[in-house]
């Protein structure tokens, strides 16, 4: 832990608003980096004449990693400046942007994700603590408002974005956005300040096994070798020694939980059908709907990502007004209807395509601010920051699976009649893993159910709060 000095330390209002001007753009240049690549994805597969269940590796590689860097770097934040580890990140970020720019083979292609995945972590969890480490309490609100804006403009910018470049210049230039990310090392060199700190011992045995066990459950799944099934035991070698470590790299305590483990699954599976949503509709749009225009591609998902974005504000109210629960339900039933409507109707019109992608954003913006609101009310203060942690985990790696599980369905359930009755054209692969994610979502209700249940079974509602993370 850092030292009390320099937890109450605070910069002056002109350095405040240089350091979040740089953090906005690192965001932003994040946010695009990740929501872009989707709609170049069949442009993609096209040039290195790859599979579904292949060119999910470029999404969930780099959500995995993404995923595991964040809780990373908020440990390492303890023992190194917090000014080295973003310029170590910008760094990685740009390195990887100049190997993605310059791929010529697909293990390049991945490889430079990768990396970028590795430095574009860093600006997600840093950011959040910068914010608590030297913002005073009375201005959090709005310094993490302007976080919040670059999110949500980032994920409107990105399809649009990623449909002109890769249209117009190739899709290897949709990397040259985040080499801009190294402009901002000077801001965090001359404004962070020079902090205290304690080695804390970094539990690296825990983090491998818990790397070798995702890698290897996401390649059996993308390429069906069984030669990674052995690497699954990692995650019980995992799970066994996080349960004797002194410093474990995820606290078991807070897995045990059932109500955080319960939160856990919802997120986990929003994240699922949210990133296999964004991977599975660009290519049924070219699929189905014949649209090879990627600049085209990008301008149609363009508004349902920008109108889903700002939404967020109103559910924001809403979590206020209604409660957080009643939020996540909600949410949890739009994913299910978005689901649905694109596994019966998906192939009538891009209207319907439209609208269902609307709703499924819309409910997981619902789940995503509400469940945070349950996990800070639920926990004391220590341990609802190491369960958030957590929770960032969960997301990514849900991500990760939803993308890569969404395209071994593309590849391997073609069948002459597609499950849902609804759907009456050729393509019914699309139809089917849509459906597989709508009974995803039931599972998500389940859980909710459960939840939901046993609270009312202890007398202990959930106390709603007034303001989100």
């Amino acid at each position: 832990m850092l030292r009390k000095e320099h937890q109450e330390e605070n910069l002056q209002i002109k350095h405040e608003y240089l350091l979040y001007s740089a953090i906005f753009l690192n965001t932003l240049i994040v946010v695009v980096n990740t929501s872009m690549f989707n709609v170049a994805l069949p442009s993609i597969a096209d040039d290195f004449n790859l599979s579904p269940g292949a060119s999910s590796l470029i999404v969930s590689s780099y959500s995995t990693v993404f995923a595991i860097s964040a809780v990373l770097y908020s440990k390492l934040s303890n023992s190194f400046q917090l000014k080295n580890l973003l310029t170590f990140g910008m760094l990685c970020l740009a390195v990887g942007s100049l190997l993605g720019m310059f791929s010529n083979a697909f293990y390049l292609l991945v490889l430079a994700r990768v990396i970028q995945a590795a430095g574009a972590s860093s600006i997600s969890a840093l950011g959040i603590i910068i914010t608590t480490r030297y913002i005073p309490f009375y201005r959090r609100g709005a310094a993490m408002a302007r976080v919040a804006a670059a999110v949500t403009l980032g994920f409107g910018l990105g399809p649009l974005l990623g449909g002109v470049i890769t249209e117009y210049t190739g899709w290897e230039n949709l990397f040259a956005i985040s080499i801009l990310a190294i402009l901002t090392i000077p801001v965090y060199q001359y404004l962070l300040p020079r902090e205290a700190s304690y080695g804390n011992k970094m539990d690296v045995l825990g983090l491998l096994w818990l790397v070798g066990g995702i890698v290897s459950l996401l390649l059996l799944l993308a390429t069906k070798n069984g030669l990674f099934i052995p690497g699954i035991l990692c995650l019980w070698l995992f799970w066994k020694h996080i349960e004797k470590a002194e410093t474990p790299f995820i606290q078991p305590d807070t897995l045990k939980n059932r109500t955080i483990a319960y939160l856990f699954g919802i997120v986990f599976i929003t994240f699922f059908i949210n990133f296999a949503i964004m991977f599975v509709t660009p290519l049924l749009l070219v699929e189905i709907f014949h649209i090879t225009n990627v600049a085209k591609l990008g301008l149609i998902l363009f508004p349902a990502a920008i109108l889903s974005s700002l939404a967020s504000n109103l559910i924001g109210r809403a979590v206020d007004r209604f409660g957080a629960m009643k939020v996540i339900l909600a949410g949890i039933s739009c994913l299910f209807l978005a689901t649905f409507s694109f596994s019966a109707f998906g192939y009538q019109s891009i209207v319907i395509v439209l609208i269902a992608f609307i709703i499924g954003s819309s409910g997981f913006v619902c789940i995503t601010t509400g469940v945070p609101n349950i996990i800070s009310e639920h926990l004391p203060p220590d341990q609802a920051n190491t369960a958030i942690g957590t929770l960032q985990l969960c997301q990514y790696i849900g991500g990760a699976f939803g993308v890569t599980v969404s395209g071994m369905v593309l590849d391997q359930f073609v069948l002459s009649k597609a499950l849902n009755p609804f759907w009456h054209h050729s393509g019914n692969e699309f139809s089917q893993t849509y459906l597989v994610l709508c009974f995803i979502a039931v599972v998500a209700g389940v859980l909710y159910y459960t939840l939901n249940k046993k609270q009312r079974s202890k007398n202990i509602p959930f106390h709603e709060v007034k303001k989100g993370l």
